[in-house]
């Protein structure tokens, strides 16, 4: 489906809450129709046609961004790289698409970290639902995170073990 096809169709607009995407695919017409069909959904979109400009804006507002959609064949970087670059500062979810049906590999997609993957084309019902994911995710890490305070907290309450001194400990050992 091309621009001038999608401007006619009317897309029934989901209510998203607030969800932002960065969009990374370097065929400029696909990277324009995902970002139409995203936007006429709801999402707040971003685009990036190269790596190294998606890592720039990444960097700029992982802190707004939700999730990241990207394609696995960017001209400036193997996408394994691009990858580890986004998990070594967040733990924000991404998915990623592809036209060559050979790409994907369950074993592959779970080594990327990816939490979906899409061939492309890519049909407007195959975004509908990544809202969930993102939520899902949010969730996910506010749980983690509420876990990880409670266990902090309980640590931080429990008294101090008093420990026998060295000569303490030897005397009950010797017996002396």
């Amino acid at each position: 489906m091309d621009a001038a096809n999608l401007k006619s169709i009317n897309f029934k607009r989901c209510l998203v809450p607030c969800i932002k995407i960065l969009v990374v695919d370097s065929d400029l017409k696909c990277l324009q129709i995902l970002s139409k069909m995203l936007s006429s959904l709801g999402y707040d979109v971003d685009t990036a046609s190269k790596a190294s400009e998606a890592l720039s804006i990444f960097e700029e507002r992982k802190n707004e961004l939700d999730l990241l959609l990207v394609e696995v064949d960017l001209p400036d970087m193997e996408i394994g790289e691009f990858t580890e670059k986004i998990r070594e500062s967040s733990d924000m979810p991404y998915c990623l698409m592809t036209a060559d049906s050979n790409v994907f590999s369950k074993s592959r997609i779970v080594c990327y970290g990816a939490q979906l993957y899409f061939r492309k084309p890519i049909m407007i019902h195959d975004l509908t639902g990544l809202w969930k994911l993102t939520t899902q995710m949010k969730n996910k890490y506010k749980r983690l995170s509420s876990e990880i305070a409670k266990r902090l907290r309980a640590q931080q309450q429990k008294p101090e073990k008093k420990t026998l001194g060295t000569t303490a400990k030897n005397k009950c050992v010797n017996g002396n």
